[in-house]
């Protein structure tokens, strides 16, 4: 079954105020609309599929032979400005750039025989391809943002949910935040942490069938993290894409394969042949919505329990669909399913993994980074490895003989959803006591860092840490003392583990340890039974690929 393809574009004004800066963004778009305009005096070219145009203004016409300096020219987007006012060439050209594809407005003002005078007309940059990065948590991000640095085949759109985990001041022109993003008419970017709305979805949706207008031809790719499938083929349905120029990429860090892929119903064909139908029975519903032209809107929901299923529902639609992971996850749930029984149930198991499940080492792709050393200097940047005014540096870089070990933190106490630094959270023992142990340990031959979470720097006015190692003894005055290196917390601690092939981790469980290779994980704070809590499925299925080793120190005594 087949969407329709996008017919007449229909008149849509959305307003949706973006909580974070408190913005009103407008998209109206439509040819048959006064808000379309054209002019025999103004012939617009767009180079390429690119963010760049040209705009030749036919003087003579305008009566300006003399005057032409009188011209001014803005480029606006509803209530957006794009470009400010400025002085027209004499020679009639203007040479234009805008932030994101779709339709502006070009308006120029000038005066002709003493009368001003006003002359507008439409503009559109489209391209030929998209696309979409609209994911949150760190791995999926950084997964998907490699492989967008690496890749040149179209232009990409970021919507992060972690904005002030990323540096997004400078990217590679081909890479951009998306619309929403934009947080006033300078260009400025939101960064704040955001979580997708029903509202917002109503705008994205609006802004591809805006795309789809003005290309009927262009394919998009959505690449996500595993809790936005529903939304993600939601949206581009909605949007009226042809479904055979769509594409699903799903980034995933390991937590829901294991417990959504392992523990809800992959190894159940029952609740398994449920999901399918259930998945089914909701694209059927947003495709006959569309045709009914009925508006629709997706928003932050438990999609990942859509997400096991549409290697084989979204190919019977004809949408094409990957899921990205990292080998040693592919390879721990292979081994899972080959443990049951031979039988038709395991030979679907098998062949959907292999056919819709790719694997890979995130060190080869920044290998292949490294070989584009403009893209390499962009990459680092945005993921704040260039931390220093210096120039671009990743903060263990051979300063010391020794291997670097990367100790993870969580959320400073009291506890924060179950992820403070308590005993009673962390097994029986304390951050202080789990770190005196690992320096005592591992202090003499390894450097060792501490990589905070992304949203909890260590701040010295946390009254949390003011007496942590004692009267009067803060996190930072311990660390200092004990050559405990802090590294930027922003930076998604992955990044780190693939840069570099001698760098090890501990500390509290993270998926971030999905990460890693399993020789590299040296031990995690608190007790088995803690850490078979916390990491749920992942415990038995890292278990069984060599993850964590059970004879590794976890802490159950110090």
């Amino acid at each position: 079954m087949k969407a329709d393809t996008v017919g007449k574009a229909i008149a849509i004004a959305l307003f949706v105020i973006i909580v974070a800066s408190s913005v009103c963004f407008v998209f109206t778009y439509d040819d048959d609309s006064d808000e379309f305009y054209q002019s025999e005096k103004i012939e617009f070219t767009q180079i390429g599929d690119s963010l760049d145009g040209t705009i030749k203004v036919d003087i003579k016409q305008l009566g300006l032979d003399k005057d032409a300096g009188n011209v001014k020219y803005s480029i606006t987007r509803s209530d957006f400005d794009v470009a400010l006012d400025a002085d027209l060439d004499p020679s009639g050209t203007i040479s234009v750039s805008v932030p994101f594809h779709g339709r502006y407005t070009l308006e120029l003002k000038f005066t002709s025989g003493g009368t001003a005078q006003t002359e507008k007309m439409s503009i559109d940059f489209s391209a030929s391809h998209y696309n979409f990065i609209i994911t949150n948590a760190t791995l999926p991000v950084t997964m998907s943002m490699t492989k967008a640095f690496i890749d040149e085949n179209g232009y990409t759109y970021v919507r992060l949910e972690r904005g002030a985990t990323f540096e997004w001041s400078e990217l590679p022109y081909d890479i951009r935040p998306f619309p929403t993003q934009y947080q006033d008419r300078t260009g400025t970017i939101t960064t704040g942490q955001r979580w997708l709305s029903p509202g917002e979805s109503v705008i994205m949706i609006a802004y591809v069938k805006e795309l789809c207008m003005l290309n009927p031809d262009a394919t998009f790719a959505w690449s996500i993290s595993e809790n936005y499938s529903r939304w993600s083929y939601g949206t581009l349905l909605a949007a009226g894409v042809p479904v055979d120029q769509m594409t699903i990429n799903i980034y995933a860090d390991g937590v829901n394969w294991s417990s959504s892929f392992v523990g809800q119903g992959m190894y159940n064909q029952t609740t398994y042949e449920t999901q399918v139908a259930a998945t089914k029975a909701r694209i059927d519903d947003i495709i006959a919505k569309v045709q009914d032209g009925i508006d629709q809107s997706f928003g932050y929901t438990e999609d990942w329990k859509d997400t096991w299923v549409l290697g084989e529902v979204l190919p019977e639609y004809g949408i094409s669909v990957n899921y990205y992971c990292f080998e040693v996850t592919k390879n721990a749930v292979m081994k899972r399913i080959d443990s049951l029984p031979d039988g038709e149930w395991k030979t679907k198991l098998l062949d959907l993994m292999s056919t819709y499940v790719v694997g890979g080492d995130l060190s080869e792709r920044y290998d292949t980074l490294s070989a584009i050393p403009d893209r390499l200097q962009y990459y680092e940047r945005t993921f704040r490895l260039a931390w220093d005014e210096g120039g671009v540096e990743v903060h263990f870089t051979a300063d010391s003989s020794n291997p670097a070990l990367i100790i993870l933190g969580t959320a400073p106490g009291p506890p924060l959803s179950g992820m403070g630094e308590t005993s009673a959270e962390m097994g029986g023992g304390t951050f202080r006591e789990y770190m005196e142990w690992a320096v005592a340990t591992y202090g003499s031959t390894h450097t060792i860092y501490y990589k905070g979470h992304p949203g909890w720097p260590v701040d010295p006015n946390n009254a949390y840490f003011k007496d942590e190692f004692g009267p009067g003894v803060t996190r930072l005055d311990w660390f200092e003392a004990n050559g405990v290196i802090i590294l930027p917390y922003p930076t998604p601690a992955e990044v780190y583990f693939f840069v570099s092939d001698d760098v090890y981790g501990g500390g509290y469980w993270s998926s971030t340890f999905n990460s890693v290779d399993p020789p590299n994980v040296l031990f995690a704070f608190g007790t088995v039974a803690y850490i078979q809590g916390i990491a749920g499925a992942n415990y038995e299925v890292f278990i069984s690929a060599g993850m964590l080793i059970v004879n590794k120190p976890y802490l159950d005594s110090l």
